[in-house]
């Protein structure tokens, strides 16, 4: 399961609700039950992809039949989209009540909550590492099927769709909470971020590095092993390979060449781990080899 959130976390906000609705397309009773394989397929369409061991794990412990071939799908959900915690779940219900008083009403709309959503403040589209366009459909498809016949959510609809948005950042409440001050700006005002605790931005480092190891797996090649891959290519995006190390942009441009794709300010904080400062310039550098073998005697 932590495989499989990590997994969430890199595909984005949308990605729950994209799975229960391909599973729920494989569910004509809605009893929350589907076929292992139908499960299976739905997972891959999501590109949720699992290796075999993990699959047939995932299987038994969802499944509901003697048989094995039945899989609760609704608890499995839920456990890889947990709870809001009290810190998220405050933040949820404030936008929830500050979208009522900008409206003027106590039932909020769907067309209420998309109307009032800037995709141009989201950090990622001002950092330039997704497009507007793309934010939209990803939002759009985060709250799908969240308002009734009236067009209407209340609010415990509202806190599940958040649900399935805080999978896109499982460990980073900050990220969380920024996500709706950005999108939402105009109602969301004056309301301070808090700040990260250092427990839960060493977990989200944690995050960071494991997605680049797994990354780094996936590009090996024949009998190359992680640390030569990863070894290279930092050595590809530095200025100073001889020396092996690099400075932030050189650190940003090797992870994202391997698909780690991150906010720069969530970013930095992985950076600044490792980091220390080169006596020759007075800039912070990572040594790379360190780092790469520190890395995988985690992972």
């Amino acid at each position: 399961m932590d495989k499989l959130k990590l997994k969430v976390a890199q595909l984005g906000i949308s990605t729950i609700r994209k799975l229960q609705m391909s599973l729920e397309h494989y569910d004509p009773k809605r009893d929350g039950k589907a076929e292992s394989t139908e499960f299976v397929t739905a997972m891959n369409k999501c590109k949720l992809f699992l290796s075999k061991i993990d699959e047939s794990n995932i299987i038994k412990a969802y499944c509901t039949s003697p048989s094995g071939l039945v899989v609760d799908y609704v608890k499995f959900v839920n456990d890889l989209s947990p709870q809001l915690v009290p810190q998220r779940e405050k933040a949820v219900e404030q936008l929830f009540s500050l979208i009522q008083t900008a409206k003027k009403t106590k039932e909020i709309k769907y067309s209420h909550l998309m109307e009032l959503c800037e995709v141009k403040n989201h950090p990622e589209v001002k950092n330039g590492q997704w497009s507007a366009k793309y934010i939209e459909e990803c939002i759009v498809m985060a709250f799908d099927s969240v308002q009734n016949e009236n067009d209407e959510i209340t609010l415990s609809s509202f806190k599940h769709a958040f649900r399935g948005i805080g999978s896109g950042y499982p460990y980073n409440h900050q990220a969380f909470h920024r996500f709706i001050q950005c999108c939402w700006a105009s109602v969301y005002v004056d309301v301070k971020m808090d700040n990260l605790e250092k427990k839960e931005a060493d977990k989200f480092v944690g995050q960071i590095e494991a997605m680049l190891a797994e990354k780094t797996k996936q590009k090996c090649k024949g009998s190359e092993n992680e640390d030569r891959t990863l070894l290279k290519q930092f050595k590809h995006f530095s200025s100073y390979p001889t020396s092996e190390r690099c400075d932030f942009k050189e650190f940003q441009q090797t992870l994202e060449s391997f698909g780690c794709l991150v906010a720069e300010k969530e970013l930095k904080m992985c950076f600044e781990k490792h980091a220390s400062v080169d006596e020759e310039t007075g800039e912070n550098k990572l040594f790379f080899r360190t780092f790469i073998t520190e890395l995988f005697k985690k992972y």
